[in-house]
């Protein structure tokens, strides 16, 4: 499922880079649902 908004685009893919990195996230999702959000439409 694709994110909503850009805002949440944003957030999501954030999020994807500092899990790739190994530091803790702000949501607890896996990176491959993580990937799945931050990318478009």
């Amino acid at each position: 499922m694709p994110a909503v908004s850009k805002a949440q685009q944003r957030l999501m893919g954030a999020d994807l880079a500092k899990k790739r990195v190994g530091k803790k996230t702000v949501t607890v999702m896996s990176e491959k649902q993580l990937k799945e959000f931050a990318k478009k439409k």
